[in-house]
């Protein structure tokens, strides 16, 4: 999970989304992503989601830049 945010991040993603059927506890628990309704969903992805009998829950989390250590010494 922290890779993919990670690869998202520096790829410059604002948010992040998940759909889950059985890990949302550890979502929502380990990553700190909140559920929402499939309403965030790009068009075509809600399109898929809409006809899935799955029915997935959608969970969403803010994509955070990670600040580059300073190295440097006074």
């Amino acid at each position: 999970m922290t890779f993919a945010e990670q690869l998202a991040a520096e790829k410059g993603a604002k948010q992040i989304v998940a759909l889950s059927t059985q890990a949302f506890n550890y979502f929502q628990q380990k990553g700190g992503y909140a559920e929402v309704t499939p309403d965030v969903l790009p068009p075509e992805r809600r399109k898929k989601y809409d006809t899935n009998a799955r029915k997935s829950k959608v969970m969403l989390k803010a994509a955070v830049q990670a600040v580059a250590a300073d190295t440097s010494r006074a």
